[in-house]
């Protein structure tokens, strides 16, 4: 009886001591149980980085950023009077020593046909050079713009 009494209590010795009140804050002191607000996480220490000011037309052209997009939303009217609605973007992800990726969705509402349609394509290598602005091309549906002067291209089935 005194061995197997030994022998559980060996087990559950280290169990106990862990489970003391006042263990010791990386502080130093005793722990309250209440959250330490006042401490700064590290990740959070670093103060932002400045906001600079946007400048056109180099601000409107890709940039070597994770991850940035060009998005357009508008109301199209045929000649008859028909009112369409739209969605048309391109997204470039850059991760490391990858080359940048596009992806691209566009979208057509028909409120008076009740229809919704969409589309999307994705690939490598959708910049084009250019000396203003941006211009985009991604498999035949392009964007391209500067100073607020902006041409969509994009078509699909439906």
């Amino acid at each position: 009886m005194r061995r197997r009494f030994v022998v559980v209590f060996a087990l559950l010795a280290p169990l106990i001591a862990g489970c003391g009140a006042g263990a010791s804050s990386q502080t130093g002191g005793a722990s309250t149980g209440e959250p330490t607000a006042t401490r700064a996480a590290a990740a959070f220490v670093a103060p932002s980085p400045a906001i600079e000011p946007i400048r056109f037309p180099g601000d409107e052209a890709p940039h070597d950023m994770l991850t940035e997009w060009w998005y357009y939303t508008g109301h199209l009217f045929t000649a008859d009077g028909a009112r369409y609605g739209f969605e048309y973007v391109i997204f470039q992800a850059e991760r490391g020593a990858f080359p940048p990726y596009y992806a691209a969705h566009f979208a057509v509402t028909d409120n008076a046909g009740q229809r919704f349609v969409y589309d999307q394509r994705a690939g490598p290598d959708a910049r084009r050079d250019t000396e203003a602005g941006f211009s985009l091309d991604l498999d035949g549906w392009t964007m391209a713009g500067a100073l607020g002067h902006d041409r969509l291209v994009a078509d699909m089935a439906g």
